[in-house]
């Protein structure tokens, strides 16, 4: 899709604040984060919502969300859980039309701001734009627990 701003963001088009990338997905800072550490993962090929992808993509997607919960869990950040969202459809609130699976990090009295992002679904409003500069220091600290996790030794249980 020549105009989908997560389109230009998976190409490498428009700048992003980029924790992780394999074949089939990116994973960026959100710029209007409800909480530090918020991340979205999307699928580099455009799909609109969540039915209509292929067994192979959802699992492969499935797999990085994972993978970006452990990371924001052990990372340096310390959040106390996290919400995993994704709205599919405007009715929905979907803003982009461009799957993408938000991992939002939880933390100790963030319920009002949460809750008002959530229902009044306002970015720039409530929830201030910020610059890749100033994501730059989150972006490390994700990074590096996600090294540190694909860095561990496997156990087998075999």
């Amino acid at each position: 899709m020549p105009d989908c701003l997560f389109c230009l963001i998976a190409k490498d088009h428009e700048p992003s604040s980029c924790v992780f990338e394999d074949a089939d997905c990116k994973v960026f800072l959100d710029i209007y984060p409800v909480s530090k550490g918020h991340m979205l993962i999307i699928p580099k090929n455009h799909y609109v919502t969540y039915d209509e992808l292929s067994d192979r993509l959802r699992e492969s997607l499935s797999k990085v969300t994972h993978l970006m919960c452990k990371a924001v869990m052990a990372s340096d950040l310390a959040p106390l859980g996290y919400n995993i969202q994704v709205n599919n459809g405007t009715a929905a609130n979907q803003h982009v039309p461009h799957l993408h699976i938000h991992v939002i990090p939880r933390y100790r009295g963030d319920v009002i701001k949460v809750m008002t992002h959530f229902l009044l679904q306002a970015p720039g409003i409530f929830i201030g734009k910020r610059s890749h500069k100033s994501l730059s220091p989150v972006v490390d600290i994700i990074r590096s627990a996600i090294s540190d996790l694909e860095n561990q030794p496997t156990i087998s249980t075999g």
